[in-house]
């Protein structure tokens, strides 16, 4: 069950599957709102970064020293 019970979202992982979801459900009224939620952090992943599995994830992340970066204004 998916209740929108407030006016204000924290915290709050918004996955495609859970969007497709909300553009089911949700009146034109509600898609306007979610559209104007401020986003302070996103992540998404690749299709090419797909896992098969927990090992696979395990030795790609082992392998992947990756790169930080930071803007701070």
């Amino acid at each position: 069950m998916f209740i929108l019970a407030r006016k204000e979202l924290r915290n709050t992982v918004i996955t495609a599957d859970i969007w497709e979801t909300l553009k089911q459900v949700a009146t034109s009224e509600e898609l306007q709102e979610l559209g104007r939620l401020e986003i302070l952090t996103g992540a998404y992943y690749r299709d090419e970064d797909e896992c098969a599995d927990v090992d696979e994830w395990i030795d790609k992340v082992l392998a992947d020293h990756g790169d930080y970066e930071t803007n701070i204004n």
